[in-house]
């Protein structure tokens, strides 16, 4: 298993097939132990508010590890917003 991400890493989550932007809040080891269980905050920008709001919402539930990318980009407001 090769997991090297830290908590507070901006990342892209493949949910379904979409992929979203997110950070990573916590992680521990799946119960099978060849992947980590993930909690993500989702991050969207809101389009309807000008200027581009950052919404964030934590997943309600575990993400596996491997569905997660390393994210390089920073959203608009990210930073603003605290992160």
């Amino acid at each position: 298993m090769n997991f090297n991400f830290e908590r507070g890493a901006r990342v892209w989550v493949k949910l379904g097939s979409k992929k979203e932007a997110g950070i990573l809040l916590n992680f521990g080891f799946s119960s099978e132990g060849d992947y980590m269980q993930c909690k993500i905050e989702l991050l969207v920008v809101n389009p309807l508010v000008p200027g581009g709001q950052l919404l964030r919402q934590v997943y309600p539930h575990p993400i596996q590890s491997y569905k997660l990318t390393k994210r390089y980009e920073t959203l608009p407001r990210e930073m603003q917003d605290g992160q």
